[in-house]
């Protein structure tokens, strides 16, 4: 699995911003199932496509652009619920997302700065 982190909402559902780009990367590492892909990567490394923005709960495919063989590869999906600002790892059952421990403000913060679904 491979992750992208491009975070937007415009019509491809990607932006390329470095403070979003840091944020998600930030999200991410605390993924115990994305994370073991991440040691030598940086924020610009990765990007994250909106792949279902649903009841305030947006759902990002994250892409390793450093993959190698084919291209960039998907490392798994990180959904955040917009409204109680928690992110959920739902790479070991997308049916039953696991809550990451990630400070509230954190994904608040990237809530604010890179949504628009304040």
């Amino acid at each position: 699995w491979m992750i992208v982190f491009l975070i937007g909402w415009f019509n491809a559902g990607l932006i390329h911003a470095n403070e979003c780009q840091d944020k998600m990367f930030a999200i991410v590492q605390h993924s115990k199932s994305i994370s073991v892909f991440l040691s030598d990567m940086q924020p610009t490394d990765l990007e994250a496509y909106i792949d279902k923005n649903e009841n305030g709960n947006i759902t990002y495919q994250i892409i390793d652009l450093t993959a190698n063989g084919d291209g960039p590869g998907t490392l798994g999906w990180i959904m955040i619920d917009t409204q109680k600002s928690i992110a959920y790892d739902l790479i070991i059952d997308d049916q039953k997302p696991t809550q990451l421990r990630v400070p509230r403000d954190l994904v608040a913060s990237f809530v604010s700065s890179c949504t628009n679904d304040e």
